[in-house]
């Protein structure tokens, strides 16, 4: 998309790209295990200097909990991984969605642990707590609520940042959030630190409350 192109420019990142998207390329098919330590291995063996990062964030999306008049969501803060009493077709893609999560963050890891590469990881913001409508005080799903992002953090290399994307042109605020390493230099829009909330569970920042372009 045109605001990742922006961003690969800001960081000033110049690489040629190989893109792992199974409507262009389907037989690269990440819910595959083999598929997946196919491209372990390359991260591994130093193969790319960066590698962008952007799994499919339609089973974490908060707009689900907009209302009720569905579709219904799959998972919360509560039940990361899955709801209950999901039916088939839910339960599948809330599996779907753990296997895209758990592959990012472990093929994030092998790249930003090689000597001088670069590694980004992007998903919509965690904006913590519903503040209005029917699921009042619910707290929608995010991969950063996952172990692995707190761990990850612990990594000298890595840091989080949150922006948004109408900062980039868009015509949306789209509040974003990275995870990066071996990334220096960042546009002064981006807000550093991760995620913080009230103790209802109600976003505190790093992001201030803005309003959308009309």
């Amino acid at each position: 998309s045109s605001w990742l192109r922006k961003l690969s420019k800001q960081l000033g990142v110049t690489v040629e790209i190989e893109m792992v998207d199974i409507q262009v390329r389907p037989f690269l098919d990440l819910t595959r295990a083999e598929i997946q330590q196919r491209l372990l291995n390359k991260i591994s063996s130093g193969r790319y200097y960066a590698v962008l990062f952007s799994p499919p964030c339609s089973t974490f999306s908060r707009v689900v909990w907009a209302n009720r008049r569905g579709p219904r969501p799959v998972r919360a803060f509560t039940k990361p991984r899955g709801l209950e009493r999901l039916t088939w077709a839910e339960r599948k893609r809330a599996n779907w969605g753990n296997a895209m999560a758990d592959f990012t963050f472990k093929a994030f890891e092998a790249q930003a642990q090689q000597s001088g590469a670069v590694a980004v990881f992007e998903n919509p913001e965690d904006l913590g707590a519903v503040k209005s409508g029917e699921n009042y005080g619910i707290r929608p799903a995010s991969m950063w609520q996952w172990p692995q992002f707190t761990k990850l953090l612990e990594l000298e290399q890595v840091q989080s940042i949150a922006f948004y994307q109408q900062d980039f042109g868009t015509e949306y605020l789209k509040p974003t959030r990275l995870l990066s390493a071996g990334v220096v230099e960042l546009p002064e829009f981006f807000m550093k630190g991760a995620p913080t909330f009230d103790d209802q569970g109600f976003y505190r920042g790093p992001l201030q409350g803005r309003a959308a372009a009309k």
